[in-house]
């Protein structure tokens, strides 16, 4: 796949013929693309297309089999997972991964706890520069709340919230990192019509304040496509495994067809022809609904 090129210079994020495979399943197939700052790039595509395997490689819950990821010209699949929100991705989950027995606040201090300078022994010990941390802490989860529109909740437990406040106390928890890369999966899964414009309100006012590129997985293709300033399209990959299995399953059946329909076979061995046609056809519907898919990239909307 030929490298992508653009005039706004340097990329942010670099992903290079990154391939996964799960056993015979190509989840991704030489991924190629670029996202660079104050980007909005859309990922779209139907289930099983391999959009949330791209992001838990980009976030370094997988390593890719082959093909590398680049962040600010740098590899990223040597460093640890911790590692990844101090480089400077933040990233949202398609279930809401919350800690439900903690406030809202709370909540979102964690995702500026990543990126804290004091360790353990000094925490240990409470020393004056905790404490100044703490309050810088507490000011930057304070506005994040403010901007996502959770103050009524501030102290509520994130246990009890409907599903849409949960799905805003994750993004600004995402957004307390301070990321370069937001890595946004799924925002509108779950949300009633009306509240779909509404996170996809605030994306729009975080990218404008925040001054951040973000990554957005969507199966909400309109939505998507209006936000976006490119979006990579997924396309069907290469499993000719798939197909020879599929080709060999289908020789097995036709023979029992044939005999079938052609009155060659006696009555009693009717039923065994038919189980024959049945499990055959029952294969080839189980390969092709494992069939992986892979992405091939074109920019702009």
């Amino acid at each position: 796949m030929a490298e992508p090129t653009s005039s706004r210079g340097s990329p942010l994020l670099s992903v290079r013929n990154v391939s996964v495979r799960f056993g015979g399943i190509v989840a991704l197939d030489g991924v190629t693309f670029d996202v660079f700052p104050g980007q909005v790039a859309g990922l779209i595509g139907p289930n099983g297309a391999g959009k949330t395997t791209l992001f838990n490689c980009l976030s370094r819950l997988y390593t890719p089999n082959s093909g590398d990821v680049l962040f600010e010209g740098k590899s990223i699949l040597n460093r640890p997972r911790h590692d990844i929100p101090q480089i400077g991705i933040g990233r949202t989950f398609q279930n809401v991964a919350l800690f439900d027995k903690l406030s809202v606040l709370d909540n979102v201090k964690v995702g500026c706890h990543s990126r804290s300078t004091t360790g353990f022994f000094e925490n240990a010990i409470r020393v004056p520069k905790v404490k100044v941390e703490e309050e810088q802490i507490a000011k930057r989860s304070l506005e994040l709340i403010d901007f996502m529109d959770l103050k009524p909740f501030t102290h509520a437990f994130a246990g009890g919230l409907p599903f849409p406040i949960r799905k805003r106390v994750e993004l600004a928890r995402a957004l307390a990192s301070s990321p370069k890369l937001l890595l946004l999966d799924e925002p509108s899964l779950g949300l009633a019509p009306m509240l779909v414009e509404e996170i996809f309100r605030i994306v729009r006012r975080l990218v404008a304040a925040e001054k951040i590129a973000v990554l957005l997985v969507e199966q909400n293709a309109a939505m998507a496509l209006a936000l976006a300033d490119a979006t990579p399209v997924p396309n069907k990959g290469d499993n000719a495994w798939m197909l020879v299995a599929t080709l060999l399953v289908i020789l097995m059946t036709v023979p029992g067809l044939a005999l079938f329909y052609g009155g060659l076979v006696r009555s009693k061995n009717i039923l065994s022809v038919l189980m024959q046609v049945m499990v055959g056809f029952s294969l080839i519907v189980v390969l092709w609904c494992l069939y992986g898919y892979s992405f091939a990239f074109t920019e702009g909307n």
